[in-house]
């Protein structure tokens, strides 16, 4: 049995996440984005950028002022110059490099950590600006229905409004990332149990989410978010010990767990009988 929709490639399933997830006369809330992305999703993939998107905007709602895709563009490329802001007649601009951009396929913004430390910052810039160039100069061969490019920044202009001095935010995105992408997860492994026929599965699944919507409200608390992750991490981990009467019912699913399993260890979902 398939799932209800596939999306075998990532201009299909942007399509759908816009179409579900989308602000459409009112904003919804990175939970619900999470939540539903996830539901839609038949693959690893389009789980882990649907957490991805709702942790980019949870970690930055100043930025969050376009529907489509972001990307925290935050790993420095090897070779390439790091990112540094230069001031100039018209405000600053923007110059310099980054590496793994996630979706840089669809992408619709950036947004671009600059400095170190105490020092950091953060600025947004959408992905077709003057001075911005986004290549794929490989096909990934981790989750590689995800488009994952790099950045080039020329000289691109920064309105004022278009920077934000809060070098805490990286370590919020630390506690977000895995927050959401394990809320899709289950949402994903609810929603094919119930199409499948499967309800212990969405009942394990049901569970896990219903903690995980009790963990946003203390992203910054790190003595209440560490443990919260924790107890997240373990119900998720019954989901997945039991969900293989539901992959195997699907095969772009089933395919996926072969091919990037290594994405549950990521998040520290590494399964009891690997733990043996």
């Amino acid at each position: 049995m398939s799932a209800a929709h596939e999306y075998p490639d990532e201009r299909s399933f942007h399509a759908a996440w816009h179409a579900a997830c989308a602000r459409s006369g009112g904003r919804v809330n990175e939970t619900e984005l999470a939540l539903r992305g996830g539901a839609l999703a038949d693959r690893l993939a389009w789980i882990f950028i649907s957490g991805y998107q709702a942790a980019v905007r949870r970690c930055f709602p100043e930025f969050a002022t376009t529907p489509g895709w972001s990307c925290l563009a935050a790993a420095e490329a090897g070779d390439g110059a790091a990112c540094h802001l230069e001031k100039s007649g018209e405000g600053l601009r923007l110059s310099g490099q980054k590496s793994w951009i996630a979706g840089a396929g669809v992408l619709d913004s950036l947004v671009v950590s600059v400095g170190a430390d105490t020092g950091m910052c953060f600025v947004t810039v959408p992905a077709d600006a003057a001075g911005v160039r986004i290549s794929l100069p490989r096909t990934p061969g981790f989750l590689g229905e995800l488009t994952q490019g790099v950045a080039d920044f020329d000289g691109v202009l920064i309105p004022d409004d278009r920077m934000l001095r809060a070098p805490e935010r990286r370590l919020e995105f630390r506690g977000a990332e895995p927050l959401y992408v394990l809320l899709a997860l289950n949402a994903c492994l609810k929603a094919r149990a119930a199409e499948v026929g499967v309800p212990e599965i969405a009942v394990l699944a049901d569970t896990a989410i219903h903690h995980g919507r009790t963990l946003p409200e203390v992203l910054g608390e790190k003595a209440a978010i560490l443990p919260g992750l924790d107890r997240l991490r373990a119900l998720s981990r019954e989901t997945l010990d039991a969900a293989q009467a539901v992959v195997e019912q699907v095969p772009s699913l089933a395919a996926s767990w072969q091919r990037d399993g290594r994405l549950f260890a990521m998040f520290g979902l590494e399964t009891r009988e690997k733990d043996a």
